[in-house]
């Protein structure tokens, strides 16, 4: 059986001490502040106009700002019902229900419970139930035997989907599945209502720019293009007679993509990975 040692990127380590932390009896770390007045005081989560995305060394951090929203929100619950909404149109979209080998899965609760604990939800309720999850031994394309572990692995496991094209088993995500991807899910964003919320919408699409560069590098510009998507309910009519399909998306060039964005999409030293040398979404 091959094992479940792939290449991470920061948040994944994150998230893999976690849960050793947790294993081991002692706290995951608690959200930190972004900010608060003389006396320990918090103050109003969002006095400058957005909630900033709290990167720090590259990894992402939960804090008192992204707790705050979350409440704001309607909780957990409204999440999961964006995600369950969301994993609907995933698994009628021909194009990205390849990359599951099993649509029975818990896909929509555990990334709702993984988004929860990014923002500051109580209990850790993604690592712990990682924790106590048992393993459970999978076949891939080509037979391939696997555990699913965590995020990293479940990226991988996705890669190697039995359902995937020969051609394609293996292949990382690319800017047309994540820009797919992204349509998808702020379509289900927009309609729960999240989108209207001014807070969320800004914060939501800095925190998955921050995470989709991380698979492909190049999406990042393509973000604020994708949220853009389903205002249009011409569009959103267009992809479902066309079967649930993105043809303006799939076999065009990086350079033809980049034509579709606004110049204000456009980011300078958009494949660089530090984010410190950047600005949106970190700044």
């Amino acid at each position: 059986m091959m094992q479940n040692k792939i290449h991470t990127d920061d948040d994944d380590a994150s998230e893999a001490l976690g849960l050793a932390q947790l294993q081991a009896g002692l706290p995951v770390g608690h959200p930190t502040p972004s900010g608060g007045a003389a006396g320990g005081r918090a103050r109003c989560p969002f006095a400058h106009g957005k909630v900033t995305l709290n990167v720090v060394d590259r990894t992402h951090q939960k804090s008192e700002d992204t707790a705050a929203l979350l409440a704001q929100i309607g909780g957990s619950s409204k999440l999961r019902d964006m995600i369950e909404l969301f994993y609907t149109r995933m698994f009628a979209d021909p194009h990205l229900e390849k990359f599951v080998r099993d649509t029975s899965d818990p896909h929509a609760e555990r990334l709702a419970d993984w988004i929860t604990e990014k923002m500051g939800g109580e209990g850790d309720v993604w690592t712990h139930k990682r924790m106590t999850r048992p393993d459970h031994e999978i076949t891939l394309a080509n037979n391939m035997r696997f555990v699913v572990r965590d995020r990293s692995s479940a990226h991988f496991a996705a890669w190697h989907s039995p359902k995937r094209d020969a051609a394609d088993v293996g292949q990382h995500f690319k800017l047309n599945d994540a820009r797919n991807w992204l349509r998808l899910m702020f379509w289900s964003a927009r309609d729960v209502g999240l989108m209207e919320n001014e807070f969320f919408a800004d914060w939501y699409q800095r925190f998955l720019g921050h995470f989709v560069r991380i698979y492909e590098s190049t999406a990042v510009e393509f973000v604020r293009e994708s949220a853009r998507w389903s205002e249009s309910p011409e569009r959103i009519a267009a992809y479902v007679a066309a079967g649930n399909r993105m043809s303006d998306i799939h076999n065009i060039s990086h350079k033809a993509a980049l034509k579709q964005l606004k110049p204000e999409d456009r980011l300078a030293n958009s494949r660089n990975d530090d984010p410190r040398s950047r600005g949106w979404p970190y700044q």
